[in-house]
């Protein structure tokens, strides 16, 4: 059976070393080679020296005494909290949301404040090279929007608590509006939209119920915070064995 050749390159990136983190890979660390690219497909991981053999024309970004890898993963994170950097520090996770967080979040955020603290954590993000994240916040079409924008590969969860939000006043009017998202980004190559339930301890049995069988009827991906501290922990061992 024959296989589609590999498309010619028209760009290399070269670096001192080349990280393919590839399963089965005997030489994942490889010393002076290139990566070859085509469009937006690696093509190949060459020598050097062979590259300006064979492709003598081709244009190369040669990256000198760097690392080139793929991009990492951010599995879970508040992008827009970045603008709440060092407010409330050091304490305890209940009166940390109770006290600091739940308060300033009522009072301040909205779509500009998602969008604008989204594209700072996506600087410092790309900067640490980060090049896919997971997030969870309100009003997720900003968050999303922000990460398309920025060429981003993007996660984005909608928050969904029992008590009024800025962005939802109950968590069936989350779930329609994460719905209508989840179908307005669906075909898009970068951004997946899913379910954000916040917490065992902010929503009811019936509710992690009603969550588990939309997200499986209408095929998004669900995230939780759970056994975040060891008092939740010791609860949840109370409550449910």
């Amino acid at each position: 059976m024959s296989q589609t050749p590999l498309p010619l390159p028209d760009r290399a990136l070269a670096a001192h070393w080349i990280v393919t983190m590839q399963d089965g890979d005997a030489k994942p660390v490889r010393t002076d080679h290139a990566v070859l690219l085509a469009g937006d497909r690696i093509v190949d991981v060459v020598p050097q020296a062979s590259l300006a053999q064979q492709w003598p024309d081709l244009p190369c970004l040669d990256l000198g005494e760097q690392a080139l890898m793929p991009g990492l993963v951010n599995g879970h994170g508040h992008a827009a909290m970045t603008l709440m950097r060092g407010f409330a520090d050091d304490m305890p996770l209940e009166p940390w949301l109770q006290e600091r967080i739940w308060p300033l979040e009522s009072r301040w955020v909205d779509a500009r404040f998602v969008a604008e603290g989204s594209e700072l954590a996506i600087a410092e993000m790309i900067a640490g090279g980060v090049t896919t994240y997971s997030d969870m916040y309100f009003f997720p079409e900003a968050g999303a929007t922000a990460a398309r924008r920025c060429g981003m590969r993007a996660q984005l969860l909608a928050p969904l608590i029992k008590f009024p939000t800025a962005w939802a006043d109950s968590v069936e009017t989350g779930l329609h509006k994460a719905s209508e998202l989840a179908d307005e980004f669906r075909a898009d190559p970068r951004i997946t939209i899913g379910f954000g339930p916040h917490s065992t301890y902010t929503l009811d049995p019936e509710h992690l119920a009603r969550i588990a069988v939309l997200a499986e009827q209408i095929d998004v991906p669900v995230q939780i915070h759970l056994h975040e501290t060891a008092a939740e922990i010791a609860e949840g061992r109370r409550e449910h064995g």
